[in-house]
């Protein structure tokens, strides 16, 4: 999948999420925590090298203003790697992805369904392991960003249900690395 697909599902997420009705108080030093799990869908020259995986992301948001948060994310994604036509090893493979990033997002809506949008950067180990061998193991800092939309909706005023949907690219790697994410999960206000 293109960038400018991902770009346009993420606004279309965006715009889903904008209707609404009764407050979710975001305040200004308010601080929430929320945790995320779902897929990660592979794009570029990384869809030729592994399937769809699986993680999570964590992450506090502290509101400096109403509708502005700053904060930091931290997650897990690990991919199946897929063997490449000719190879005569069948080695079994797996990427592992640690994104570790300051964020920044934007919320729209007063409702019972609030959209946000942003971006983290920062650091992702990115960690190529081969199963069949339990030395084999590569690994190393990269530089990732990761353009993000994501709803809340509203069970009460210190609780929330979670969608969110990502991009994370990952520079420097061997080869293009990045991946859309959707998932789901619970915000709470601390």
């Amino acid at each position: 999948m293109s960038m400018k697909k991902n770009i346009t599902l993420c606004l279309l997420a965006l715009i889903i999420f904008v209707t609404g009705s009764p407050s979710f108080a975001q305040q200004k030093n308010q601080t929430f925590l929320s945790l995320n799990v779902g897929a990660g869908f592979p794009t570029g020259n990384f869809k030729q090298n592994s399937k769809t995986g699986f993680g999570g992301l964590a992450d506090a948001r502290y509101f400096v203003a109403k509708r502005l948060a700053l904060g930091g994310t931290i997650g897990y994604f690990s991919f199946k790697g897929i063997p490449q036509t000719g190879d005569p090893t069948d080695l079994d493979f797996r990427y592992n992805f640690i994104p570790i990033m300051g964020n920044v997002s934007y919320y729209l809506g007063d409702g019972r369904f609030i959209a946000g949008f942003g971006t983290g950067i920062g650091f992702c180990r990115f960690d190529t392991k081969i199963l069949n061998y339990e030395s084999i193991s590569t690994a190393g800092f990269k530089s990732c960003v990761m353009p993000h939309v994501h709803g809340l909706i509203l069970i009460n005023q210190k609780f929330s249900i979670s969608l969110m949907t990502s991009y994370i690219a990952v520079f420097g790697a061997q080869v293009d690395v990045g991946f859309f994410t959707a998932m789901g999960g619970v915000t709470f206000k601390l």
